[in-house]
């Protein structure tokens, strides 16, 4: 852009010389790095100020965790007379959850819960019932992390409790009454 936009004046009764300067406008080259799936950045943005005409190199794209991209480089090229703005979309990976749902001796006690989950993202899955037993744990809940993950849930019988009431024949009591607790199942 020149210094002088319009050149002007009253002509004296000589020469004038008048100097117009142009300054090289500067342009800007920005890339982006977002989230595909929720449009946040999942990187800091590259931001280079260039002059018209400047050469530029191309940039590796970021490695971010839990993520994957297509577009592993932007091409470098000649600067143009205007900003360029390049956005590389990254993608969440995908990983299995896998559920095991055994009794306390290792036999199944339902077939598997397999699911997919993609990094970042919040699971929560509630254990089958089973009467006279409790799943631990009760439910399986987290964030996905960059790698598959496998929860063993184990059922293990309910402690119930037996009162006992001593009496004789004619159900007067005889001693303090007792109690004890045993699990489902088992002898007492």
């Amino acid at each position: 852009a020149p210094d002088k936009a319009t050149i002007s004046g009253n002509m004296p009764d000589g020469d004038v010389t008048v100097t117009v300067t142009y300054k090289i406008i500067s342009y800007k080259r920005i890339i982006n790095y977002f989230d595909g799936d929720t449009t946040n950045k999942v990187a800091p943005s590259v931001e280079l100020t260039l002059k018209y005409n400047d050469k530029y190199d191309a940039v590796d794209s970021p490695i971010v965790t839990g993520f994957a991209v297509a577009c592993k480089k932007v091409d470098g090229g000649v600067m143009p007379d205007h900003d360029v703005i390049d956005t590389v979309i990254y993608t969440r990976n995908k990983h299995n959850l896998t559920i095991h749902y055994s009794m306390a001796d290792a036999t199944p006690a339902f077939n598997d819960y397999t699911d997919t989950v993609l990094f970042g993202k919040p699971y929560s899955v509630t254990s089958n019932s089973l009467t006279h037993y409790e799943p631990n744990p009760a439910i399986v809940a987290d964030t996905m992390p960059d790698h598959d993950v496998v929860v063993n849930v184990i059922y293990k019988p309910l402690n119930y409790n037996v009162e006992i009431h001593y009496q004789d024949s004619e159900k007067n009591p005889i001693q303090g009454d007792g109690s004890a607790s045993a699990p489902y199942g088992s002898d007492f």
